[in-house]
């Protein structure tokens, strides 16, 4: 699986809606939670400090995500640029 191309995805995530990428993950921020949905997350990538939102489903809740902590996870790019994890451990 290809790495995600950040720089792409800011440039035009259109042309990256459905598919799927490995990513390496840098904690940034916690955007909130809520119960029964999921998380919103921020996450940097190694080639690219630009934050990207992703969205960590309800039934990843069991990972407890800590600013500067690296997570490597299966991505995919769904409908108006969500970033949606669909796996995601600890690196």
């Amino acid at each position: 699986m290809e790495a995600l191309p950040a720089g792409k995805y800011f440039d035009n995530y259109h042309s990256l809606a459905g598919a799927k990428f490995k990513g390496e993950l840098r904690v940034e921020a916690d955007l909130g939670w809520k119960e029964g949905v999921g998380r919103m997350m921020l996450f940097s990538t190694p080639a690219d400090s630009r934050p990207i939102a992703v969205f960590i489903p309800g039934n990843l809740a069991n990972i407890y995500f800590i600013k500067g902590q690296t997570y490597l996870a299966e991505l995919e790019v769904k409908e108006g640029g969500l970033v949606y994890a669909n796996s995601c451990k600890k690196n």
